[in-house]
């Protein structure tokens, strides 16, 4: 817990950092004819002013496998609907849907069947790292329900209320100042889930679907890489 703490923190201070730091000087106009890439740099995509309008889509699939014997298999799919605005050059709020779905297999047949929905205020910062690309960090905190209504092999109507803080980073190509093609492979996380007067709570950090930390006991939650395409309108 301690480690994720001191690697939030890091994050958080980077990324502060990095927009205190960064110049607030337009760029001069270029003399003679302009080539694409300068084009770009004077109209950036994520300037002051601009709206950011989207989706992602993530998709994760595992399977477990103890001393030879095949366990579940797990498939989780995430649809993220998104609108955000540049108050600043670089730095966009904004709202973000999740759509969620999760299901576990056992020996060929269903034996869990989970779906979420939520809603996160965003705060999302760009960083530049070459011409068409820049590295981002999204802030997002979700919140919403979870509904279970198959638990080991069972109908059942499950509903739990969920909360949480997902840090995510992850970089944009740009094919033209209008739209990005974004992918992140995963998050930093800490969620809350609530069922009756059951409450649970988890934190970790989840690299292409497979926790590398976790600070929680059966903990379910919805963090599966995603890649998406954005547009970028506006002045």
């Amino acid at each position: 817990m301690k480690k994720l703490f001191l690697l939030s923190v890091c994050t958080l201070s980077f990324t502060a950092m990095a927009f205190a730091q960064s110049k607030k000087t337009a760029p001069m106009a270029p003399k003679g004819p302009m080539v694409k890439s300068e084009m770009m740099t004077m109209n950036s995509p994520t300037q002051q002013g601009k709206w950011l309008v989207g989706a992602n889509i993530g998709f994760n699939s595992f399977k477990t496998e103890v001393a030879g014997v095949e366990g579940p298999k797990t498939n989780t799919l995430l649809f993220q609907p998104a609108v955000s605005y540049f108050i600043k050059d670089d730095l966009a709020l904004g709202l973000v849907l999740g759509i969620g779905s999760k299901k576990r297999q056992l020996a060929g047949f269903d034996d869990f069947k989970a779906s979420r929905l939520s809603v996160a205020p965003s705060v999302r910062y760009y960083m530049s790292i070459g011409n068409r690309v820049k590295f981002y960090g999204q802030l997002l905190i979700p919140i919403g329900s979870e509904k279970i209504t198959l638990d080991q092999g069972a109908a059942v109507d499950v509903k739990t209320q969920t909360m949480g803080v997902n840090l995510i980073p992850g970089f944009a190509f740009f094919p033209s100042p209008k739209i990005s093609i974004e992918l992140n492979l995963g998050s930093i996380y800490f969620q809350t889930a609530k069922t009756g007067d059951e409450k649970l709570t988890g934190m970790g950090i989840n690299f292409l679907g497979e926790d590398l930390y976790v600070d929680s006991d059966n903990f379910s939650h919805f963090n599966p890489p995603t890649i998406g395409i954005k547009f970028y309108l506006g002045k």
